[in-house]
């Protein structure tokens, strides 16, 4: 779930920021002011806090560790800003997520099994 909302959010801001680009274009041809088109676009960005918050939260309980748990939220975000710009065959679109749950797999079997055992040497 946390890729997917990930993925949410990166593929909103992005057609977000698209917008953003051709109404600051159509302001700057016209010596519109620019306090109309940034305040309801960080407004609009503000939707995405909660989201956020949320998941870093689920995240934080799961883990019993605020910075393992950032460090998680951190590699899928990661993950999912190099599936959307690098990833881009057919093959490599199928194999490239089942790759990264295999080794993300092996993390989690790795921390649940060893609780005491060293989380961030495996995280590395």
């Amino acid at each position: 779930t946390t890729s997917t909302l990930v993925s949410f959010t990166l593929i909103e801001t992005h057609a977000r920021v698209l917008r953003f680009i051709v109404q600051f274009r159509h302001h700057n041809r016209h010596g519109a002011s620019y306090f109309h088109l940034l305040l309801p676009h960080s407004l609009d960005s503000m939707a995405f806090l909660p989201i956020m918050i949320g998941v870093l939260m689920f995240l934080f309980e799961f883990f019993e560790d605020q910075v393992l748990a950032f460090l998680v939220f951190s590699l899928v975000w990661g993950n999912e800003i190099f599936r959307m710009i690098k990833v881009r065959g057919n093959e490599s679109m199928r194999q490239f997520p089942r790759f990264f749950l295999s080794l993300f797999l092996c993390f989690l079997i790795y921390l649940y099994s060893f609780p005491l055992g060293f989380s961030y040497i495996a995280f590395a």
